[in-house]
């Protein structure tokens, strides 16, 4: 079973090509800027982590990181993305026991009117048996920690939102494009997918390779809202959302016996966060704050 819990912290500023704005370009509630290029980066807390039940013990693998940092490049109705784990933050610090565990993300943003959609590619690399001690007798090792250092992840994915109210602009959330003068707030519907496959590289325990496939499929409904204040700005959502996942794994013991275990879930998903700042024809800088957790419903599983 694979949880997420995220904490997201966005810290941005505008770089280059700012231009004024023209009033002619000026509407009611927002307004776009002709020509803007802009850098954001933001630090992610995201704990990634497996439990496997088999019937003779339970496995316990996660990574030896917890922060990832995040480059987006935006550029009119276009986000570009890149994310890593880096070795620099305390909690990502790669001692030996745990071993080393890489993360490279790739994103890309389209915005139109009141849509956005997102897509991006995430693979993870290196894990530990978080539950070691329940096999040092069986495996003879000595160190702290089994190490997994061939487990990866890959992640494909996409994610779309429509905004109701025409005044609100989730563009001005996100890509920072169009600037937000009035405020306003909107209902939002979005629906996003997930492809995922661990691939163990090598057999662990009893012969059994754990490879997994997973799919999630979920669908959200949420209120956004920017106040606007002159030059300064606070910003809110809530966003929570009802999924579904269905995962295959691969209990095959080697040259023994074929098991694939089949599980479904039903879960919801909450996601809220909030953000200040200050945004002018030229300048922007702020932070925001993402709060994410899902939380199981019920869960079938077959063979």
């Amino acid at each position: 079973m694979h949880k997420l819990i995220s904490l997201l912290l966005w810290l941005y500023s505008i770089c280059l090509f700012a231009q004024k704005v023209d009033s002619k370009d000026s509407i009611q509630y927002h307004k776009k800027y002709p020509e803007f290029f802009f850098v954001r980066s933001s630090l992610e807390s995201d704990k990634d982590f497996f439990v496997y039940s088999v019937p003779n013990f339970l496995l316990n693998v996660e990574q030896n990181n917890v922060w990832r940092y995040k480059f987006n490049f935006n550029y009119g109705n276009l986000g570009l993305g890149f994310g890593y784990s880096p070795d620099f933050l305390s909690s990502n610090t790669q001692d030996g026991k745990r071993g080393i565990s890489t993360m490279q993300m790739y994103e890309v943003r389209f915005l139109k009117d009141h849509w956005m959609q997102e897509l991006y590619l995430k693979r993870n690399t290196g894990y530990f048996v978080r539950n070691s001690e329940d096999f040092r007798e069986s495996l003879g090792f000595t160190e702290p920690f089994y190490l997994l250092p061939q487990w990866k992840v890959y992640q494909y994915g996409t994610e779309t939102w429509y905004v109701l109210n025409p005044n609100f602009s989730i563009q001005a959330m996100y890509n920072q494009n169009i600037h937000q003068i009035r405020s306003a707030g909107s209902w939002v519907f979005g629906g996003s997918g997930k492809y995922q496959e661990v691939d163990p590289g090598q057999v662990v325990f009893d012969q059994i390779n754990f490879e997994t496939k997973e799919g999630y499929l979920q669908f959200n409904t949420g209120y956004f809202h920017s106040q606007v204040m002159h030059f300064w700005y606070i910003n809110g959502f809530v966003y929570p959302g009802l999924g579904f996942r269905y995962s295959n794994v691969d209990l095959s013991q080697l040259d023994t016996y074929d098991l694939i275990r089949r599980q479904n879930e039903l879960y919801v998903n909450l996601r809220a966060g909030t953000g200040f700042g200050f945004q002018d024809q030229t300048w922007l800088f702020g932070c925001q704050v993402v709060y994410e957790q899902m939380v199981l419903l019920c869960s079938f599983s077959h063979f």
